[in-house]
């Protein structure tokens, strides 16, 4: 699909032609004369990218020429990254700059996302780069300051662009830059899976070190994008150059900027330091904002700008005149009224209503989230910031932290974002707010915590009281809520009439199977608990008695869950349903239009006393016991209750090795026709049954069989068709699973599983370019860590492989990533310890693999390259017998395809 030659581009067709139009669903292309939607006549076509297919159009409704941009993704209308986009739109639209590409309006084309944007009549940075080589110092000076000019515009507005590049840069008939793509990173989803605010996405070689390392992109990496581009200008050529993405990416980790190119070149030393600042590694030694370096850009441009002698002096005599006031301009900094904070990477600021700015504190960790209220030490205003945990600690037990401030920006005390009782590493994502629960009593600080790899999830409410002694580090607080699943929603009300709001709360419980619950959270220590903890019913309760309103009101996930992107791990949203808000609350329980979804109080109660020792058996893997105590679950009335003593009994039945009853125990009670649906997990054990039976050609059947709806809800029935696929042969499997595009949740899948093909295909070198680049594009994903690291050691690369896996444990420290065999033979073959100290514990996690083998289809599908690792393990410790002996297991367990590679030289 060639793209048009012509003068006339838009600033969202940068980046290469996209030929496989079919597979997204645009086949045919739109052409000349084509009419969309009654109002759009399409003029000619201006290209395609990563994100969508560009047209030129006449809009009947402005009377005039624009750039239509039809994106890629389906469109979900109460999607997260739809709903941020308009407000980034919105907010543009309502500050609007001449140096970004306006964007008239957002509307669904063909339901798809389209782009209604300016005509701009010129060339890209990039095209003229490559057409006439490095610009002068003086061109480059002023298309910097448009592109500094434009960010600082979208910072302010609290819009991070994400894919700040030379092809996003348009240059006008006049030569005035002007930069679009804004909100939108490259390649990000709208539809189905989302991909969350924040998350840096973005093209190798102008992505910041951090976005690189998977931390969220924030106005710093843009800043770091602008300093590429500014070393583009200046030289002709990117700072970092190397034979593939990894290697570009390396050097950006781990070299520091080529700025003698820059003096090379003879360009001015101000301008060499200033592209140089822009590009430092670490964001805080880059300028403290956008604005700034726009400032530091000026003053360098205009040669009547003050020097910094005379900015010193300044600087005295205003200290003096403010000393010769009393002390009148801090009394002003202590004005009670409400401050205007914001954040932006490590530092945050606070000003006055009117802008004035009135403190800037540099935080020592990234910042997650900051509020402002009434919530200090004896009703005293404040300021709450949650920051980020270390993340060159390796320690399970570091955990975020909330600082808090006083109006000056003095810190009163340090606040610990945790959950009671929550067996994953204490690293969450944390959103602050504030809510007076009595209209009488103070505003309190409330945290809602997200787990950044896993789905366990909280929510604290703190007191005066945690801010009142300073010494103190641990907090006392008024609620602590753990859940082992994602809390998604939550809200403030009256649920219960007594004039004091609950925290209301809906969300997945992981632990019993991923059912949809709503809650209503007393505050202030009338939970029945003195220490004011409460915990999802799955778990150990200290009194089990507790007032603690907890319902399931769903047997399934809710279809508006997606995954979203969080640093290197993923982590679950929760978007409800309309008809489903969790503050309608009616005499029966949670409900809506007065209908009660949920069971009497007495059934809840009665079952709320089996759930933790049901949980704990299951934890333990004492499957007989499960499964006599999940025999003997009480009759209840409603549902989803009595399907949980069912998937428990099945669970207890995979445990035990009885595939064949655990598939006759669900494949008796799902619904046929037109019945009510069945839980998706009810499916999930069906089909996992038979592949843990080894009959992969009927787990595929029944993976055809699940409803689309079910299959569409729970793609990870995807994942086990797709190893069946693997282990039978079934090569066309594979392409009718994901010829769904409901299946957007695992579309990355048919990659990881090509490279997947080539390292059991022993064509490993092709495997690790496939893997690096599904890794560059999602970095969130481990499993491809792993594969990416497998690749790597078929090839003798054991430094390589060991780095690797110690980033990724570094982005989820404590929660097993180095404990694995392909770690211990990355340190084997990087010489990092002898094969003879590795063999107790090869046998160790050999051992634990077998025993998740027997309930886990991913654990069962690997269970052959585990084998395959100790043997070589043994091998190399001069333990041929062994090695044998393990060898022997691997190619006897293995799909055919996979045998030659897994046997030892």
């Amino acid at each position: 699909m060639p793209v048009d030659e012509g003068r006339s581009l838009c600033s969202f067709c940068g980046g290469p032609p996209v030929p496989s139009s079919v597979e997204r669903g645009l086949q045919p292309l739109h052409r000349p004369g084509d009419v969309l939607d009654h109002r759009f006549t399409i003029q000619r076509h201006l290209g395609s990218g990563a994100s969508g297919v560009v047209y030129g159009a006449f809009d009947a409704l402005r009377q005039g020429r624009v750039a239509l941009k039809i994106l890629w993704e389906s469109a979900a209308l109460e999607a997260d990254s739809f709903r941020r986009l308009r407000r980034e739109i919105a907010a543009s639209q309502k500050a609007p700059d001449e140096r970004l590409v306006a964007i008239y309006d957002i509307l669904i084309l063909e339901g798809r996302p389209a782009l209604v944007m300016e005509w701009v009549e010129g060339e890209t940075v990039r095209d003229r780069i490559r057409r006439e080589g490095a610009l002068a110092p003086r061109d480059a000076e002023r298309t910097a300051h448009d592109l500094l000019s434009a960010l600082a515009h979208l910072h302010e507005l609290s819009v991070v662009h994400r894919d700040v590049k030379s092809s996003n840069i348009l240059l006008d008939g006049s030569g005035r830059a002007k930069l679009g793509d804004f909100g939108l990173a490259k390649g990000e989803p709208l539809g189905g899976t989302l991909t969350e605010t924040g998350v840096g996405l973005g093209t190798p070689g102008y992505m910041a070190p951090e976005v690189i390392r998977g931390e969220p992109a924030t106005p710093a990496s843009d800043r770091y994008g602008a300093g590429v581009v500014l070393f583009e200008m200046l030289t002709g050529r990117l700072p970092y150059q190397g034979a593939s993405a990894l290697e570009v990416a390396s050097r950006q980790l781990s070299e520091p900027p080529p700025l003698h190119l820059l003096r090379a070149g003879r360009i001015p030393r101000w301008l060499a330091s200033l592209t140089g600042r822009l590009l430092q590694r670490d964001p805080a030694d880059r300028f403290a904002s956008t604005r700034s370096a726009l400032e530091a850009l000026e003053r360098r441009r205009h040669p009547f700008a003050p020097t910094r002698r005379q900015r010193r002096w300044v600087a005295a005599a205003v200290v003096g005149a403010c000393a010769a006031l009393g002390g009148a301009v801090i009394m002003t900094r202590s004005s009670p009224g409400p401050l205007r904070v914001s954040f932006e990477g490590r530092v945050v600021e606070a000003r006055t209503d009117g802008g004035r700015l009135l403190w800037r504190r540099t935080l020592p960790q990234p910042v997650q989230s900051v509020v402002e209220g009434t919530f200090g030490p004896g009703g005293s205003r404040a300021v709450a910031c949650a920051v980020q945990w270390d993340p060159a600690s390796h320690s399970p037990y570091d955990t975020n932290r909330i600082l808090v401030l006083d109006v000056r920006g003095v810190p009163l005390q340090t606040l610990e974002a945790s959950v009671h009782q929550q067996t994953f590493s204490h690293r969450y994502r944390v959103d602050l707010d504030v809510h007076r629960f009595r209209p009488d009593g103070p505003e309190q600080l409330v945290a809602h915590l997200r787990h950044i790899t896993w789905y366990p999830s909280g929510v604290l409410v703190f007191n005066g009281r945690a801010l009142d002694n300073r010494p103190l580090t641990a907090s006392a607080e008024d609620l602590s809520f753990g859940n082992s699943g994602t809390i998604g929603s939550v809200d403030y009300g009256d649920a219960d009439g007594d004039g004091t709001d609950e925290v209301l709360c809906a969300g997945i419980n992981n632990r019993l199977y991923r059912m949809l619950f709503a809650a209503a959270l007393r505050v202030g220590g009338r939970n029945g608990l003195a220490d004011g903890r409460a915990l999802s019913p799955d778990l150990e309760w200290q009194d089990r008695g507790s007032a603690l309103f907890y319902r399931l009101v769903g047997a399934s996930e809710v279809p508006g869950m997606a995954l979203v992107a969080c640093g290197r791990g993923l982590a679950p949203t929760l978007e409800l349903p309309p008809d489903l808000k969790p503050w309608e609350f009616g005499a029966g329980g949670l409900g809506r239009r007065g209908e009660t979804m949920a069971p009497p109080a007495s059934e809840v109660e009665r079952i709320d006393l089996l759930l933790p020792d049901l949980c704990a058996l299951r934890d333990q893997r004492r499957w007989r016991d499960l499964e006599q105590a999940a025999s003997r679950w009480p009759e209840v009335s409603v549902q989803p209750y009595a399907w949980l003593g069912v998937l428990f009994r099945a669970h207890a039945l995979m445990g035990l090795g009885r595939y064949d009853a655990c598939g006759n125990l669900l494949e008796g009670r799902l619904p046929g026709g037109g019945g009510a649906p069945a839980p998706l997990y009810a499916y999930q054990f069906w089909a996992d049954s038979a592949f843990l039976a080894q009959r992969y050609a009927e787990c595929s059947a029944r993976v055809r069989g699940v409803p689309r709806s079910a299959r569409l809800a729970r793609p990870e029935l995807g994942h086990t068709a797709l190893w069946a696929a693997v282990y039978s042969g079934d090569q066309g499997l594979r392409s009718e699973i994901f010829r769904d595009e409901g299946l957007t949740f695992f579309r990355w899948y048919p990659r990881m599983f090509e490279g997947v093909g080539l390292l059991m295909s022993e064509r490993a070198s092709e495997a690790e370019a496939k893997l690096e680049s599904l890794r560059r594009d999602l970095p969130e994903v481990g499993d491809v860590d792993l594969w990416l690291a497998r690749s790597l050691l078929a090839q003798g690369k054991g430094k390589e492989a060991l780095s690797l896996l110690a980033e990724a444990r570094t982005a989820a420290p404590g929660e097993g990533v180095e404990e694995s065999l392909t770690g211990l033979e990355a340190r084997w073959l990087s010489g990092e310890d002898a094969p003879e100290g590795l063999v107790r514990q090869a046998d160790g996690l050999l051992a634990n693999a077998r025993r998740e083998a027997v309930t886990s289809v991913e654990a069962r599908a690997l269970l052959p390259l585990e084998l395959a690792a100790g043997a070589r393990l043994h091998r190399a410790a001069g333990d041929r017998a062994g090695a044998r002996s393990l060898e022997m297991q691997a190619v006897a367990l293995a799909p055919a395809a996979w045998r030659a590679a897994l046997r030892t030289r």
